[in-house]
């Protein structure tokens, strides 16, 4: 889902890469990403997630700061 949907916008499910020619010129190649993140999470993921999306989230300044110590520790661990 786009990052613009703040209720999957750090979800692990949803954050996958995409060349930019794919991701900036050609809408994402919806479909396949689709095929994709089922086969790689899972069947039922990308319903999840478009389902997830349509929830309004707005975070607060905690959850943010934890959202970003969280991270900056997995970046930490891969580093090892």
């Amino acid at each position: 889902m786009s990052r613009k949907y703040t209720s999957t916008r750090f979800n692990e499910e949803n954050c996958n890469v995409q060349c930019v020619g794919c991701n900036r010129f050609d809408q994402g190649r919806q479909y396949e990403h689709h095929l994709y993140i089922e086969k790689f999470y899972g069947e039922g993921t990308s319903a999840k997630l478009h389902k997830l999306s349509r929830v309004k989230k707005t975070f607060k300044v905690d959850e943010l700061i934890n959202a970003i110590e969280h991270y900056k520790n997995k970046v930490k661990e891969l580093e090892i």
